[in-house]
């Protein structure tokens, strides 16, 4: 078992950090998992046989699954991530910037489809629950949008320094 001391492990106790979570970024990403969420659910429930829906399920799921590791990892475990000997090196802030950035990226072609999607479904019952799916995704593209960005000011405004990093 190692010790906090030595160079390898991480001695570090994870414990939620609640100014994460009441914070800007937090916060967006609770916003992220409530509408990936709802968004979900109304692809689920609906009757429909079109691939372009499919893909903005797949989009869905993917930005819930991503956001909740990440909520997780940086709402848990960010102590343990700044000064573990094996990640203490990665520029977290980053990380989480690209992945956002991609996940917008993504969600672009996705919605677009899943729009021209719904539209066709027009007269359906599954029209409806399509629509709010089609909705909540673009609060979620949206939110990663505002998300990276906020993720880019910070990183542009803090530059890590080894002598920062303890072992």
């Amino acid at each position: 078992m190692s010790t906090p001391d030595s160079n390898r492990g991480c001695g570090c106790v994870c414990v939620f950090d609640k100014q994460y979570l009441f914070g800007l970024h937090g916060l967006l990403d609770l916003g992220k998992v409530v509408c990936a969420v709802i968004s979900v659910i109304s692809l689920w429930i609906p009757d429909y046989s079109n691939k372009s829906l499919d893909f903005l399920l797949g989009t869905c799921i993917a930005s819930l699954v991503i956001t909740v590791m990440w909520l997780l990892l940086l709402g848990l475990c960010y102590g343990c991530l700044e000064t573990c000997w094996a990640s203490k090196w990665i520029n977290w802030v980053k990380t989480v910037m690209v992945t956002n950035i991609l996940m917008t990226i993504i969600y672009i072609p996705a919605f677009i489809l899943g729009a021209l999607g719904a539209s066709s479904l027009k007269g359906s019952t599954a029209h409806t629950g399509v629509s709010v799916a089609v909705g909540f995704s673009v609060g979620s593209l949206l939110l990663h949008l505002f998300d990276s960005y906020a993720y880019y000011r910070l990183a542009s405004s803090h530059t890590a320094r080894p002598q920062d990093v303890k072992f």
